[in-house]
């Protein structure tokens, strides 16, 4: 159903292009944001499983190689097996540890949960507005959750979304109207999009 209320002074076309600027940019870092944290848990998850796995077999093994049910030669066997299972499950973890997909993860579906919320925000500002200075808070929120998130996406997921948005359009800086007069703001609020060749 269409606002019929009254639009307040400072509301022109563009505070509301401005309205719209922001619903495409984070609509564009929540897809890019939610497809990062997804990508690194499953990475995560590629070094977390075998390393568990060998580690409950390295469990057993050495259960058994203390076990009277095998003669010595067998035992030595499986205090060898013992041995490079120990070496292979701390080396995945060593990997884990260097990599940080847990910790990239975490980043990353924070940020885009953090995102989420300012977007509903700007919706409901969009179809109310009340708040003069919104842009300039939206901002400094913004900028508060990419100073959060020290990482960069992988290029490929945000090539994926240039793609599959070629309408949308992947500015890098816009001009904020402040407190409906004359000055205006020059602000950055895409540099976290921008390619990174570590995926």
């Amino acid at each position: 159903m269409e606002n019929n209320q009254a639009q307040p002074a400072w509301v022109n076309n563009r505070v509301l292009n401005n309205y719209d600027y922001f619903i495409k940019l984070l609509t564009k870092k929540l897809f890019v944001y939610n497809k990062t944290g997804n990508y690194y848990g499953t990475m995560n998850m590629y070094l977390v499983v075998p390393s568990l796995c060998i580690t409950t077999m390295t469990s057993i093994f050495s259960f058994l190689s203390n076990s009277d049910m095998f003669n010595n030669d067998t035992q030595k066997i499986l205090i060898t097996i013992v041995g490079i299972s120990s070496i292979f499950s701390t080396m995945m973890q060593s990997l884990g540890g260097a990599f940080g997909y847990s910790t990239k993860k975490e980043m990353f579906l924070q940020a885009a949960d953090e995102y989420d919320k300012i977007l509903m925000k700007i919706q409901f500002e969009k179809n109310n507005p009340n708040e003069e200075n919104f842009l300039d808070i939206i901002e400094k929120e913004i900028t508060k959750i990419e100073e959060m998130c020290k990482y960069l996406p992988p290029n490929w997921i945000v090539k994926e979304w240039e793609d599959n948005n070629p309408t949308v359009p992947i500015a890098n800086q816009v001009n904020i109207q402040q407190g409906g007069g004359e000055n205006q703001q020059l602000i950055n609020l895409d540099h976290n999009l921008v390619n990174d060749n570590n995926v």
